[in-house]
């Protein structure tokens, strides 16, 4: 891993994962429809365990790291992987891609200010007028819908709308105590070897969940399940790890959770999705306030 001063090396490394995050979603709700979710995440975290250990084994990064930073990084997997991406992706099938994003954004401001108190980090009067820039942004950007739009995820119903807002609550809940743990655990020598350990131990845990509530199910486009598996843990999950190595947490939180800005960017060159001038106000706004955050004091 890099270890040579690099300005905003941490801040670069936040951006690299909102861009994976922003991927995702598209990614994975072309897999939900045909795989399901337990068969998604099942597979997604196999194979990403299997991709992450040759890694670490080919950059020399396997090797016997304190007992406390592997307790972290595991109990980080468990919460952010098992629990949280499980959420997510379920609330995903309610909501859709773009709106179950409006709520799980909440982890960033969640998390900003947790991580200033628990590591005692400052954060300057324009940081925090960053962070208020950047949420509002944000929420401005996501609210305002593109005119092409469907509303919804497959199994979108009125009935529906309270279990996709109860489980993607719970995912900014699990994102957040993630994040804050994988910061207590991660070393900078050792970044993928941390994201291995973080997803092998999601798909230990895991396990149990896919027996019990797995079906039979036709193994088709599994190129999803491969692209998700490098967007979400192969390069997300490691950068994050990066970022979290290299800043603060406050900053961390705050860029990498640019995620629905570039989601409107990339559906609008690639989707040929028309958002409303009021998506580009919040995400010019929003893209303000992370530079605002990641300035220095």
């Amino acid at each position: 891993m890099v270890t040579a001063h690099i300005p905003f090396l941490g801040d670069i490394f936040s951006l690299a994962t909102a861009f994976c995050w922003a991927l995702s979603p598209l990614i994975a709700y072309r897999a939900l429809e045909n795989f399901g979710i337990f068969h998604f995440c099942w597979y997604r975290f196999v194979l990403s365990s299997v991709m992450l250990f040759f890694l670490s084994l080919y950059t020399g990064q396997m090797h016997l790291i304190g007992w406390h930073s592997m307790v972290y990084l595991a109990l980080a997997g468990v919460f952010a992987l098992t629990f949280g991406e499980t959420c997510l992706f379920q609330s995903i099938s309610y909501l859709g891609p773009r709106i179950a994003p409006i709520i799980f954004f909440l982890n960033a401001p969640l998390t900003a200010l947790s991580g200033a108190i628990i590591f005692h980090e400052t954060i300057t009067p324009l940081a925090f007028l960053g962070v208020v820039f950047a949420v509002c942004g944000v929420y401005i950007a996501i609210i305002c819908r593109a005119t092409s739009e469907k509303q919804g995820g497959k199994f979108h119903k009125p009935e529906s709308m309270f279990k996709g807002f109860l489980l993607v609550s719970l995912a900014v809940i699990f994102q957040t105590i993630a994040t804050l743990i994988s910061k207590a655990g991660i070393e900078k020598e050792y970044i993928f070897q941390g994201s291995f350990l973080r997803v092998l131990a999601a798909t230990v845990t895991f396990f149990p969940l896919y027996l019990l509530f797995r079906n039979k199910r036709d193994i088709v486009k599994f190129r999803y399940i491969i692209l998700s598996s490098f967007t979400s843990h192969v390069f997300g999950t490691t950068l994050l790890l990066a970022a979290l190595a290299y800043t603060q947490v406050f900053k961390v939180a705050v860029v990498s959770s640019l995620f629905p800005i570039l989601y409107i960017i990339i559906a609008s060159i690639f989707l040929s999705e028309r958002f409303v001038l009021g998506a580009w106000i919040g995400t010019i706004l929003a893209i303000f306030g992370g530079i605002l955050t990641v300035m220095p004091a």
